[in-house]
């Protein structure tokens, strides 16, 4: 009897991890057919994921004048003009090791991190729903507290990566930061 009941929920997690993984394959094939295929430079990740996938696929080095002119020609159509921003690769190495997974992804690339993106922001809102009626309600203690809190931080994160909106990160951390604080400061 208890091996059918951990069967039947191992089998349970499948069929949703499945699930899930399923709706992000499709939000990101739709994502890509309606937008980032119609607009392939069309943002900061652009320039990111070339250089990578230059440096990872073709060996070549992403700071070179080939690997800038590829992701001038990815991103305008043509090579750019003087005065023109160069987009070139110019982030630091270690820059790259939070890309590398996404750099060995053809061009569907930037859909996919769009579609993570948004699961992150829906898993966000749900947890913080279930975190302020059941968490915080049934289960208060500081440990609970703090993965609400780190879970908030991960996710602002994530977004911030995504869409480079320092300001709106720094102001959730250091929110985050300061309700943890007065969370062990009151228990």
């Amino acid at each position: 009897m208890m091996r059918t009941r951990s069967l039947k929920s191992a089998i349970g997690i499948l069929i949703g991890v499945l699930t899930l993984g399923t709706l992000l394959a499709l939000d990101a094939y739709v994502t890509y057919i309606v937008f980032t295929s119609k607009f392939p430079g069309a943002n900061d990740f652009y320039s990111r994921w070339a250089g990578g996938r230059a440096f990872l696929i073709d060996g070549l080095n992403p700071y070179s004048e080939e690997v800038t002119h590829r992701i001038q020609l990815g991103m305008y159509g043509h090579l750019a003009e003087e005065g023109v921003d160069q987009v070139a690769f110019a982030y630091p190495m270690y820059a790259f090791y939070l890309f590398f997974p996404l750099s060995l992804i053809p061009s569907y690339a930037s859909s996919l991190l769009i579609s993570l993106d948004r699961a992150l922001r829906g898993s966000d809102a749900l947890f913080s729903i279930v975190a302020k009626y059941y968490v915080v309600r049934h289960l208060p203690n500081p440990t609970t507290h703090s993965v609400v809190i780190c879970h908030k931080i991960v996710v602002s994160y994530a977004s911030f990566k995504a869409y480079g909106r320092a300001r709106d990160f720094l102001r959730r951390f250091r929110v985050a930061v300061f309700s943890g604080m007065k969370m062990y400061v009151v228990t």
